[in-house]
């Protein structure tokens, strides 16, 4: 640790008069929360001087690759992204794991091109003075008897709101037969509730509906029922078959001052540091040895809080690079009826 630390704090001083390191994030809440906790003890502790920039397009990224002229160090990939590795080699650097020693990361989550940083999850979220009951699972989402009342679902995103696994669970696929997905099998069984559907097109349109009342369940991030627990409103979060996400970290492929980017991630993703992310945004550590770091009056809203990542369902990402387009475009078809 002495040893990482002083040559940070040399490496920050020879280059005093470089740029800052630049980490892009999506934008938002998430800015902020990778800024305050992350970047400024960074600062703080190698020398090292890094900033954001918002936010990541992957287009605008494959551009500055090909051009020779990267300007981001630093990047927040997507599971699937970083799942294709022949995709994610045109985008990143292979992580250089003598530097990011990943301890207390699931080895599951130490990819080629990217290393397991934070985790969320597609929850059944509902309004529980609106139901008689709460619903047990995504087979009671798809029940319009027992469960009257308009859902709120992906109006697009296929690959960040798992609509395919959540109707194949709801037809009673268990969660581990689910790979390879039957395609005409979800959309059929998608089929059966279409007119009770509320489509929206972003996570804060789905908060929305819910806040207002206009929907009794959605197919929602963990983070927005939190949000709204926490304000007092009757919404309540069912985790029983939760959908799993993790954001990576990976460093721009011909970034400048590589082995600093990834003195960054390897501070951001350990024990001591992974937590302070949450503190700023409800997105949960990935490093099994931060999630106690965090409050309880915060960790219970969390996907790692108890047993839910025991209850949780996790996408075959390997599937998912082989097959992207094809389930996006019948998704979206499906959409226009």
């Amino acid at each position: 640790m002495l040893g990482s630390t002083g040559c940070g704090i040399l490496g920050g001083q020879q280059q005093g008069q470089q740029r800052p390191l630049v980490f892009s994030t999506s934008g938002g809440a998430g800015t902020e929360a990778t800024r305050e906790g992350w970047l400024k003890p960074f600062t703080k502790q190698t020398g090292i001087e890094a900033v954001t920039q918002a936010p990541t397009d992957y287009a605008q990224l494959r551009s500055m690759v090909e051009a020779g002229q990267v300007t981001w160090n630093v990047l927040f990939i997507t599971q699937i992204l970083v799942g294709d590795e022949e995709q994610a080699r045109s985008y990143f650097e292979p992580v250089d794991y003598s530097i990011v020693k990943a301890e207390g990361i699931p080895e599951n989550l130490r990819r080629r091109f990217g290393v397991g940083a934070l985790q969320y999850s597609l929850v059944l979220g509902y309004n529980n003075e609106q139901l008689q009951e709460e619903p047990q699972s995504w087979a009671d989402f798809f029940d319009v008897e027992r469960f009257p009342g308009k859902r709120a679902f992906p109006g697009s995103y296929v690959e960040y709101y798992f609509p395919l696994e959540i109707a194949l669970m709801g037809d009673g696929v268990a969660p581990d037969e689910l790979y390879p997905l039957d395609i005409d099998r979800a959309l059929a069984k998608l089929d059966t509730i279409r007119d009770d559907l509320v489509f929206f097109e972003g996570a804060s349109e789905g908060e929305q509906l819910l806040r207002d009342g206009e929907v009794v369940m959605a197919d929602i991030y963990h983070s927005r029922t939190g949000l709204l627990e926490q304000e007092g409103l009757p919404i309540r979060t069912q985790w029983n078959q939760n959908v799993a996400v993790v954001d990576y970290l990976g460093v721009a492929k011909g970034a400048s001052r590589p082995d600093d980017s990834f003195r960054l991630i390897d501070f951001a993703v350990s024990a001591e540091n992974n937590y302070r992310y949450t503190e700023y945004n409800p997105d949960a550590p990935v490093n099994k040895d931060s999630a106690d770091r965090i409050p309880e009056d915060l960790a219970k809203y969390l996907p790692v809080y108890g047993d839910r990542l025991e209850q949780a369902v996790n996408p075959d990402l390997n599937w998912w690079a082989t097959n992207l387009e094809e389930a996006s475009k019948r998704y979206e078809q499906w959409l226009l009826g």
